[in-house]
């Protein structure tokens, strides 16, 4: 399996909740594949 490279993520709903927060798991998460040289690509609709 190939190594990952970026992770795409879609705002509302997914990485936000309704108030348009972001949860401390899901920061904790993104900000762990950042450290480790993930690309982070945002994509909202």
């Amino acid at each position: 399996m190939p190594d990952i490279q970026a992770i795409v993520l879609d705002l509302d709903g997914t990485l936000l909740s309704s108030d348009k927060s972001i949860s401390p798991r899901n920061y904790q998460t993104v900000k762990r594949c950042y450290d480790s040289g993930i690309h982070i690509i945002v994509a909202t609709a």
